[in-house]
């Protein structure tokens, strides 16, 4: 569509908003609250959300040349000099019947659970 700018909440496993980015014409502003974890960027969140959510062959071609991205329907997986930087898998379900994606980032320690509404 012609949003003028993306949104998004990162939530804690216990329930409060720890980071907000808002990504528009005007920039990427991030307020993180006390929670956060250092690591946790704004640039970083949206660049894994390219690698979980944009089409294989974008996502491909964004990759260093020292850089493969080997998926099938349910995982992606970013590996570099056979590391493995970054792993998704779709369509899980929790224990509340919820579908999420989970992309864990590997190099900066971290995971996302990625809920469809």
């Amino acid at each position: 569509g012609d949003a003028e700018q993306f949104e998004v909440n990162i939530l804690a496993i216990s329930g409060p908003r720890i980071m907000k980015i808002i990504w528009s014409v005007d920039g990427i502003q991030q307020e993180k609250s006390a929670l956060a974890p250092d690591q946790l960027d704004a640039l970083n969140i949206l660049a894994d959300i390219f690698v979980l959510r944009w089409p294989e062959t974008d996502v491909r071609l964004a990759l260093p040349s020292n850089s493969s991205l080997h998926a099938d329907a349910r995982t992606r997986k970013i590996r570099r000099n056979g590391d493995t930087l970054i792993s998704v898998a779709y369509d899980l379900q929790d224990a509340k019947g919820n579908f999420y994606d989970q992309l864990t980032n590997h190099d900066r320690r971290y995971s996302l659970s990625i809920y469809k509404e």
